[in-house]
């Protein structure tokens, strides 16, 4: 009876989280905010694979996830800081942004040059990394999205 004392919707989905290095200089990467893997060599005593930046055209093949809360009271991944990325697993409010065209719930979405935001490319573009759970405007908000980023 693992059901019982579970009242109304599920708060918390199944998620599977990464902890990661925002190597930024100064840039916190907002809760919901797009972040890719450093091609470049990481600081002394990091490895490869550790170290997360804002996306850039060099980088955006390197999709990492989305930033989570550090804790309670921080949301997101302060600059040159410890923190959790979401690798897997819905999220409620990520960063989304269409550019010019809406967002289809289902379309593929990639992280943006230079942005936390995500956008839906042309559909022959891009890996499957996230899809758009919920329908949006093409202007940047926070929607729910679907990572798979493992």
């Amino acid at each position: 009876m693992p059901w019982i004392g579970m009242i109304g919707p599920q708060k918390e989905y199944d998620r599977v989280y990464a902890s990661v290095y925002n190597n930024e200089a100064s840039a916190a990467i907002p809760a919901g905010g797009a972040c890719c893997f450093q091609s470049a060599a990481p600081p002394t005593g990091f490895v490869y694979g550790r170290t997360v930046i804002k996306p850039i055209t060099a980088d955006l093949n390197l999709f990492a996830g989305l930033a989570a809360e550090t804790s309670p009271s921080t949301l997101g991944i302060p600059a040159k800081t410890w923190g959790r990325i979401i690798v897997w697993g819905v999220v409620e409010e990520a960063y989304v942004d269409g550019g010019t065209t809406n967002i289809a719930v289902g379309d593929r979405m990639i992280p943006t040059n230079a942005s936390f935001y995500l956008n839906a490319p042309v559909a022959t573009v891009g890996a499957g990394w996230v899809f758009a759970m919920e329908a949006q405007a093409s202007t940047s908000v926070t929607g729910r999205v679907f990572v798979r980023a493992m």
